[in-house]
């Protein structure tokens, strides 16, 4: 892979994500991870909790987060570590945002290392961010297209 020099210096923005949840979306997620905590997708056990809606499972946004890096710096990228922070409920109906930019990068022998800095909003403010090390490993020349299907 030859890095693109757009995407890893500092400044560059990850491709927003923007949705507005569904509880079947709140619902796939669940399934997705095993997780059938009903107040995840039934209004009504959310209702019995005391909130008006299905709420959204936290670690959903990591995986939100996880996806837009992968977006951005293709599938060859290894998430070296991610710290997410939560900052506020988000339930089926609101309209989220989720933005990311490169804050630094640096030449390892490895290849690149990238930190990205990402934040979910809902109506302007934050739900929820995180600060991740992104690992986008070097060209293997073995590999490269020039030498595929050759015979030497």
């Amino acid at each position: 892979m030859t890095l693109q020099t757009d995407i890893h210096l500092p400044g560059a923005d990850l491709p927003v994500i923007e949705k507005t949840l569904t509880a079947v979306d709140l619902m796939a997620y669940g399934a997705a991870t095993w997780d059938w905590y009903a107040c995840h997708f039934n209004d009504a056990a959310a209702q019995a909790l005391g909130v008006d809606a299905p709420f959204v499972d936290g670690q959903m946004w990591g995986a939100w987060f996880g996806r837009q890096l992968r977006a951005h710096c293709g599938p060859q990228a290894f998430v070296q570590s991610m710290k997410l922070r939560y900052h506020a409920m988000c339930f089926a109906g609101d309209t989220v945002i989720c933005r990311g930019r490169v804050e630094s990068g640096a030449p390892i022998s490895a290849g690149h290392v990238l930190t990205i800095r990402q934040s979910i909003e809902k109506d302007g403010k934050p739900v929820a961010s995180a600060v991740s090390m992104v690992l986008l490993p070097a060209e293997n020349p073995s590999s490269s297209p020039a030498t595929e299907g050759s015979d030497s």
